[in-house]
């Protein structure tokens, strides 16, 4: 019944929700992350696969496409366990465009994620990530510029 409940509420929140910052209010009265701050804009493409192991922080965006993994099945099919952990994402930071952020990524505040990047280890912040894997581009200060 979970598992129901679950597609049904995703399927609320893409679809009932059009402004994003609504959504991720809705979101947030609901008890939808382990955590969630204020200011946040969540659009309804984005994608998040244990919204309980997902932490945001205030003035958070997570664009269109992004996807929050906090799960990796693939060592299952060599035989291994499946891997599952926290993402934790602090204030004023920006997800780009088809982003991915993978299991245990903790990203400081104040960073920005590049459009199609996969994030596959933690950032400290104010930064600007990009890539696959992502790295660090630039100072956050410097992007500013």
């Amino acid at each position: 019944m979970g598992t129901l409940k679950q597609a049904l509420s995703h399927f609320y929140y893409k679809y009932f929700f059009l402004n994003p910052f609504a959504r991720a209010e809705s979101m947030k009265k609901t008890g939808h992350f382990a955590g969630q701050g204020t200011g946040c804009y969540i659009a309804g493409s984005v994608t998040i696969t244990d919204p309980k192991k997902v932490s945001i922080g205030n003035s958070v965006w997570l664009t269109a496409n992004s996807a929050l993994l906090t799960h990796d099945f693939s060592p299952v099919i060599f035989g291994g366990k499946e891997k599952d952990a926290m993402i934790k994402i602090g204030d004023n930071c920006f997800i780009g465009y088809n982003a991915i952020i993978l299991p245990g990524v903790i990203l400081g505040a104040n960073t920005i994620v590049g459009a199609g990047s996969v994030v596959t280890k933690s950032f400290k912040g104010n930064c600007v990530i990009a890539g696959n894997p992502a790295r660090r581009i630039k100072d956050l200060g410097k992007f500013l510029k």
